[in-house]
């Protein structure tokens, strides 16, 4: 993001995704795997699984609330030339994930081919989830999101590693994709588009991870093979492993956010929990809570890209170029900041006042049409 001059490297910012369970990173490139085209429209038709292992537990199904895929989806298109990403709060019920509120994550370090998301955002996202839980009872962190900015909506080869390191802690644990604006061509049989033409499509693909492998390969296996990579950096797995990893797709539905506040698991809390009415008059967080979350997110990656190139600047020991760099690294954070209020900001702060004038009027209208008398009929 911030180029420091010589003979501090430059910081640069590019796109991709990263999603971390220790302090070494993995990665998530845009080299796709070679499992067949999905159908990634709202429902998406899931591969048979043939594995007959109790190791390989698969979703039935995903349930998202039409807010937080409004949030998820919000947070891919502000940056839309970059790959984010973050983690996805609900909970599973018999193969059924229920999917009610998300928490993008700032991004450590963004480069063209990945993301790197830091140990502390994820250890942020766990203790969210148990604060909301004290309302549900029985949130926690049940997945993944990330963008696939003008390419191809399915997993790539890291993609699907991380997807499969995170389903041996949680066999539940899905991965989404939200492809924004693809070149990719359509599959007259089974590719499903928001937009006829595909131009400017977004399409939502929820997948989790398989071995493509011997069936008589047993968790045990598994582990003895990781800990023969482990002096690997990126990720514990090979490439020949890689491949034997395969996508399953997993339906996805958009729910409206009443229907899970009705459920029954949500109505248990309320009983155990009964310092407010009804759970009704209770949702964690809404949808304007959540973009502002994101906004927030991205001004603080700009700050930490800041007081990085800056601290890279003292630590060169060069006073001649220390000034410049100063004055460099300021102008790029300053013109990074009024891209950010010009892009998203504003037109943010003007669609929620056109909002809230029309629905100022319409309220005035109803008021108006009550107060009317009646015609008497004839």
């Amino acid at each position: 993001m911030f180029h420091s001059s010589s003979p501090t490297p430059p910081l640069k910012s590019t796109t991709t995704t990263i999603i971390t369970t220790s302090t070494s990173p993995i990665t998530a490139n845009t080299n796709t795997t070679t499992t067949s085209p999905i159908n990634t429209n709202m429902t998406l038709s899931p591969q048979p699984n043939t594995q007959s292992s109790s190791f390989n537990h698969f979703l039935h199904s995903v349930c998202i609330t039409h807010d937080c895929y409004q949030s998820c989806l919000s947070h891919a298109l502000t940056c839309s030339e970059e790959e984010i990403m973050g983690l996805l709060i609900g909970y599973e019920v018999n193969g059924v994930s229920y999917i009610w509120d998300c928490c993008p994550l700032r991004r450590l370090d963004k480069r063209r081919d990945r993301v790197e998301i830091s140990p502390e955002q994820l250890v942020h996202a766990a203790q969210m989830a148990e604060k909301l839980s004290i309302h549900t009872h029985h949130s926690r962190v049940v997945g993944w999101y990330h963008s696939h900015p003008q390419f191809i909506h399915l997993p790539s080869t890291i993609d699907l590693n991380c997807q499969f390191q995170y389903q041996q802690m949680d066999q539940g644990f899905v991965g989404l994709i939200i492809s924004l604006f693809s070149n990719e061509k359509k599959n007259q049989l089974n590719d499903v588009s928001m937009d006829n033409n595909n131009i400017g499509s977004i399409k939502l693909h929820a997948f989790q991870a398989r071995r493509a492998g011997p069936l008589s390969m047993t968790p045990r296996d598994l582990y003895q093979q990781q800990q023969q990579q482990h002096n690997s950096i990126h990720s514990p797995f090979t490439a020949m492993e890689s491949i034997m990893l395969q996508a399953v797709s997993v339906p996805i539905e958009i729910i409206d956010d009443h229907i899970l506040l009705k459920s029954e698991r949500f109505t248990m809390v309320s009983d155990q929990h009964s310092t407010t009415p009804s759970l009704m008059s209770y949702w964690p967080r809404n949808s304007l809570q959540r973009i502002i979350q994101i906004q927030e997110a991205i001004i603080d990656e700009e700050r930490d890209e800041f007081h990085r190139a800056i601290d890279l600047s003292d630590h060169a020991h060069n006073t001649t170029n220390l000034f410049t760099n100063f004055v460099y690294n300021t102008s790029i954070y300053q013109a990074n900041l009024v891209n950010l209020i010009e892009n998203c900001l504003d037109p943010l702060r003007d669609s929620l006042l056109n909002e809230l004038e029309r629905n100022l009027n319409e309220i005035n209208q109803l008021l108006q049409a009550e107060s009317e008398p009646s015609n008497p009929s004839k």
